[in-house]
């Protein structure tokens, strides 16, 4: 993977408070930096995304209840796979 920039992180995950969220972003940008280094997803782009500079928009990802149910660390792991899976 070349490079991922994130412009904003927005979380809506009810019951989580301010503390957790914030571990969660920082988890999810370190899991992001991890795969880069390891080489994790290598995004084949589109001649439009190649044009764009990669550029994919908003991603959404959509978790069911039981990711937020099993703690922060595995709830970031899944957000992290999930933008993986996508712009990869």
């Amino acid at each position: 993977m070349d490079e991922i920039m994130i412009d904003r992180l927005v979380l809506a995950i009810p019951g989580l408070g301010p503390e957790d969220g914030a571990a969660v972003a920082q988890r999810v940008g370190q899991g992001l930096a991890a795969a880069k280094a390891d080489g994790a997803a290598k995004p084949d782009a589109t001649a439009a995304q190649k044009k764009s500079g990669n550029d994919w928009g908003d991603l959404t990802i959509e978790l069911n209840d039981q990711a937020a149910s099993h703690g922060w660390e595995q709830l970031a792991d899944a957000i992290v796979q999930s933008v993986l899976e996508q712009v990869g």
